[in-house]
């Protein structure tokens, strides 16, 4: 727990408060603290995400220290610490929510999302084992991304903090849905281009998902807009573990101006999700939404 959960960003649980806050701008301690354990929750089933996808990507690092399976004393039984982890989730849920009338719901909601982050992981993995990358589209990446990320780190939080503040309209967590989708789309898409070019000091890692063949925002643009030539390098040293491989990438990216090309759409969708954020219905703080978007926009770590 010392070791995983709080460290990171913890966006989700500041979100998560932060949204809370909002709704309900008149809270007694109580309030406050259910708050509090929720925002823990969303940092703890994070932290036993990352150390599966550290184990299932075979990353060395995570936020600047060895990946917890590498440590000496962990190795495989970082598998049962994940398990631990979620089910220390919903252990919290049961001891601080089970006398509240919106329990079902909370609970859930958090297995929905689990449940989500899983479909979106085995669908992140089994395309970049598959070695073929003329699979890779942007309509598949657009799915793969919205489970394994969107939901989870900025629907789920925003959801959650709705639920304990009493808010029941389907309609509004539709909206919400929405937007947040949005933001985490570009959270991802985000992280694809900093695992290529971030600063490594800044992110905590090493970038590998070149040479693990992973289905990234960066290459599936790079077969859409390379030659036929640029293509055929891209399918020959794609996912190949080697430096040289790793160049010819990266070549290719340069020629057809990625780093550009990335920035541009991360300007066009930042516009986008603020026009989505203003047009929320009644009912729905927007003030938390503009601050988080500002939070990611032109990100470095």
């Amino acid at each position: 727990m010392n070791e995983n959960v709080p460290v990171g960003k913890q966006i989700r649980a500041i979100a998560e408060i932060y949204f809370y806050r909002h709704l309900v701008p008149i809270r007694t301690v109580e309030d406050d603290f259910a708050s509090y354990v929720l925002g823990w929750c969303g940092e703890i089933m994070q932290a036993a995400a990352l150390i599966a996808d550290d184990m299932m990507d075979g990353s060395e690092t995570r936020r600047g220290k060895r990946c917890w399976y590498l440590e000496e004393s962990v190795g495989y039984s970082a598998i049962n610490d994940t398990l631990m982890l979620e089910n220390i989730c919903y252990f919290l849920l049961k001891k601080y929510f089970s006398q509240k009338e919106y329990y079902v719901r909370l609970f859930e909601h958090f297995h929905q999302t689990t449940l989500q982050s899983v479909f979106g992981q085995s669908l992140d993995t089994k395309m970049s084992l598959n070695g073929n990358i003329e699979r890779f589209t942007i309509d598949k990446y657009e799915i793969m991304i919205q489970y394994k990320t969107s939901y989870y780190s900025f629907y789920s939080p925003i959801a959650s903090a709705m639920i304990i503040a009493g808010v029941t309209d389907v309609k509004l967590f539709e909206a919400v849905e929405k937007v947040t989708v949005l933001m985490g789309n570009l959270f991802q898409i985000q992280d694809d281009y900093l695992d290529c070019y971030g600063d490594s000091i800044k992110t905590g890692k090493i970038g590998t998902d070149i040479v693990d063949g992973k289905c990234t925002w960066l290459v599936v643009k790079a077969l859409e807009l390379g030659s036929e030539d640029q293509k055929q390098i891209l399918k020959t040293y794609y996912g190949r573990r080697t430096s040289e491989a790793e160049l010819w990438v990266k070549r290719i990216y340069e020629e057809l101006k990625i780093v550009k090309v990335y920035f541009n759409y991360e300007k066009k969708e930042y516009k986008k999700i603020v026009d989505e954020i203003q047009s929320l219905p009644p009912g729905i703080p927007t003030e938390p939404l503009f601050s988080f978007i500002d939070l990611i926009y032109r990100r470095e770590k």
